[in-house]
């Protein structure tokens, strides 16, 4: 017997139809750990019970905004979690269906497809010109997005009257940000339906907490109160915690780092700045981090990004990386390293993690 969250936000009882945690989702090819191409890859059964009921949930005329938080930190998988939820929610949008034990019981009508965006500007874009309903959108790196800070900026207005005036739409939109709690008030509670916050245990990654609609509005207003970025997440207890796997559907790692790069490029165009700039900084040095894990040395990483029309080399690499580290600290926003912090994992059962290039 667990409880879980449904899509209108109701605590329900139910009885599981398997006891095992962890299920297989959609028919996207994975390599197991064995080496075996399979169908589907891991996902916890609760969060599956909960992200199954969004698209009859769009289909009655709603729009879904999805937060994904990294613990105020970097490198904890937040992208790929990300991913691994959009890419299930376009599978079921397309058609597909899952029988209780995970396997596939009807293919999609149509292959499924989610649109990945780096930058505010290109996903209002692309929603407003978006043919048709119940699309899947996600904002990587979407501090700017609905952020406290900028609650009354001329650009925040805008993106909020984007949000209000494209619900029609019926969209499902997920935003991967650092920081839960450097949402503005409206976001955090309102216009947002789930949480789902992952972090390290210790050095492992692969960690998550969910939070449905009534535990993250406690979560906000009583961690806002608590100093301390990391401790603000402890402070209620979630729905439920989970694993998550390595998986990285929809694209591979090397295509999500080609996009990232082409917005950087786009953002280096539209506002007319050097490559030391806060904002390609930080892209930067995400950048650096995916090549450094896949054995590229600098010159590699450097030749890569100079592809894409940007001067770049070694050392300003180096630069950018000194700039982007000291603007994350003065934020608050660390490398996720702090051994001390030791979560509650007691009701987190092991999964197999699948073989894959873990992204941010």
């Amino acid at each position: 017997m667990t409880i879980y969250v449904d899509a209108n936000g109701r605590e329900v009882k139910r009885v599981l139809d398997k006891p095992s945690v962890d299920l297989r989702v959609t028919d996207w090819k994975c390599r197991a750990k064995t080496g075996d191409m399979i169908d589907g890859y891991l996902m916890n059964r609760y969060l599956y019970d909960n992200l199954k009921q969004i698209p009859s949930f769009v289909r009655n005329d709603n729009a879904i905004i999805g937060l994904i938080s990294g613990t105020n930190s970097t490198r904890t998988g937040k992208s790929t979690m990300g991913i691994q939820i959009g890419y299930l929610i376009a599978f079921l949008l397309a058609g597909g269906q899952m029988n209780p034990d995970g396997t596939i019981k009807k293919k999609p009508k149509v292959k499924p497809a989610l649109e990945l965006h780096f930058d505010i500007d290109t996903l209002q874009d692309a929603v407003e010109k978006s043919e048709g309903l119940h699309k899947v959108f996600i904002l990587d790196e979407a501090s700017d997005a609905g952020g406290s800070r900028s609650a009354q900026t001329k650009k925040n207005k805008e993106w909020n009257n984007f949000i209000v005036r494209s619900a029609f739409k019926n969209y499902i939109l997920i935003l991967i940000l650092p920081d839960f709690f450097a949402l503005s008030n409206n976001y955090a509670t309102a216009y947002s339906q789930f949480l789902v916050n992952v972090f390290r245990n210790g050095e492992k990654r692969g960690y998550f907490s969910f939070f449905g609609p009534n535990k993250k509005e406690i979560l906000y207003f009583k961690g806002k109160k608590i100093f301390g970025s990391q401790q603000r997440y402890r402070c209620v207890k979630p729905d439920f915690n989970g694993r998550f796997s390595r998986a990285f559907p929809s694209m591979t790692p090397n295509e999500y780092n080609d996009k990232k790069l082409e917005a950087l490029n786009k953002l280096m165009t539209k506002e007319k700045k050097t490559p030391t700039s806060i904002n390609t900084d930080i892209m930067i040095k995400g950048l650096y981090e995916d090549g450094k894990k896949q054995g590229l040395t600098q010159e590699a990483i450097a030749d890569k990004i100079k592809a894409y029309g940007i001067e770049m080399n070694p050392r300003k690499i180096r630069y950018a990386i000194t700039k982007a580290n000291k603007y994350l600290k003065s934020k608050g926003i660390v490398e996720d390293k702090n051994k001390d912090i030791q979560y509650d994992t007691d009701d987190v059962q092991e999964v197999i993690i699948e073989e894959g290039v873990e992204n941010e």
